[in-house]
């Protein structure tokens, strides 16, 4: 797959007036991203997508303020990339997780 490519802040990254582009590895890593920073259920086009931190029912992963429900989550949007062949872990560290996998033998934190 090839995507056009997205900074840390999710803005599209141009080159003299030309979009990027990212493709292997680096597409599945910015795909993984993109639906971990998006909530649940708030996209229009594909309200499947995303991770469910909040809703109007209260049983987001957030509002259920439950480490083990977060990490759990985070874990299943992860797993559906077939390209991630190993999630090694996911830490909370002040305020934010960090997760580690290993995609095409190669080690990267999400």
């Amino acid at each position: 797959m090839t995507s056009i490519k997205l900074d840390n802040n999710m803005d599209i990254v141009f080159n003299d007036g030309v979009a990027e582009l990212v493709s292997a590895t680096e597409d599945i890593i910015q795909a993984i991203r993109v639906e971990l920073e998006q909530n649940k259920g708030q996209w229009v086009l594909g309200v499947d997508f995303g991770t469910p931190y909040l809703n109007e029912s209260n049983t987001g992963i957030l509002q259920q303020k439950d480490e083990h429900i977060m990490r759990r989550a985070i874990f299943d949007v992860i797993s559906k990339y077939s390209e991630v062949e190993r999630i090694n872990r996911i830490d909370f560290i002040e305020n934010r997780f960090e997760v580690e996998i290993i995609i095409a033998g190669e080690k990267v934190i999400v």
